[in-house]
């Protein structure tokens, strides 16, 4: 099985990358009207010049919900290994696994690893939609600057319409080429598609796993406000005129909904293993031990160092 991830991986990040960085899907050339007015807003500028530039948006998208994880699978382990009643069981190994990582780290590569993939996948399903749809920025006309005297564009005088002619002809711009090309990817938003996804991939994760906070608005507040972040990321591209409103909202929705599915019909909301039927016969070098007893609570701590050498916690025992 692990191959067979390692192979559907590779292929997801070969595909992202074609679609991404190479000419081997070809954008559609989609045509405008001579004086559409919702493709003449003023060029914005470069990307990198904008209120949230790619190089500052991608690493934060991609780091802040791993090092969420991180705290949080942390956090959990140290107040739930520190807990009074608490039993330890090492967990039954599958036929033909070898792996002996600890399950605190196998855990968090597991839900870090799974977020990385559904990146990759919300870069797939935002870039086929652009190569597709070809759909064009509202600053295309700046930057196309078709040739309004070698065009039939004064028919919109004579009654063919406020817009003019539709244009079809790929040589009608005489601007950059590449700013042209990259005018011609704007449905469905990128930006808006990665940073809901971010944030709704954070949200599920902590309102699943983190159950006890020690104020109640902590988590609320904090889910909220990664949401308003993710929201506030496409708003912005919206008021810089570089993508139309259906190119946001169409992006939040593959966002969200990749990362609803991974989150509630792969990992299951994040529920955690726990192997709680005994074992039928104790396996070579397992030691149990009764370390306390106080009343009615009692702490078991089985570990079994030979065979199994990173402790499992298996279940939390009420009095």
């Amino acid at each position: 099985m692990l191959y067979v991830q390692l192979v559907l991986g590779a292929g997801t990040v070969l595909l992202a990358y074609h679609l991404e960085c190479s000419d081997t899907f070809p954008v559609t050339q989609r045509g405008f009207f001579c004086w559409e007015r919702a493709l003449a807003a003023p060029d914005p500028g470069p990307e990198a010049r904008g209120a949230v530039p790619p190089a500052i948006l991608y690493p934060v998208l991609a780091a802040l919900p791993c090092a969420t994880i991180l705290v949080v699978e942390l956090a959990q382990y140290v107040l739930e290994t520190s807990a009074k009643h608490v039993v330890y069981e090492p967990p039954p190994e599958a036929p033909g696994d070898h792996c002996h990582v600890n399950a605190l780290l196998r855990r968090i590569g597991k839900l870090a690893g799974l977020f990385l993939y559904g990146l990759v996948a919300t870069d797939i399903f935002a870039n086929v939609g652009q190569v597709v749809s070809g759909g064009l920025t509202p600053h295309f006309l700046s930057v196309c600057k078709p040739n309004y005297t070698a065009l039939p564009c004064h028919a919109a005088a004579v009654g063919v319409g406020s817009s003019g002619v539709f244009i079809t002809d790929p040589a009608a711009c005489t601007g950059s080429p590449e700013l042209v090309a990259r005018a011609r990817l704007s449905f469905p938003c990128k930006e808006a598609a990665f940073s809901l996804y971010s944030a709704v991939y954070t949200v599920l994760y902590v309102t699943s796993t983190s159950k006890r906070w020690g104020i109640r608005l902590v988590k609320p507040t904090c889910c909220l406000g990664l949401m308003g972040l993710g929201l506030i990321v496409g708003l912005v591209r919206i008021g810089e005129h570089r993508n139309h409103w259906a190119d946001v909202i169409t992006g939040y929705t593959i966002g969200a909904g990749i990362a609803t599915f991974l989150c509630c019909c792969v990992v299951g909301n994040f529920k955690r293993k726990r192997y709680t039927k005994p074992w039928k016969s104790k396996p070579a070098g397992f030691h149990g031990a009764k370390v306390s007893s106080r009343g009615s609570h009692h702490v078991h701590i089985t570990n079994s160092f030979q065979n199994h050498p990173a402790g499992f916690l298996s279940e939390v025992l009420e009095p």
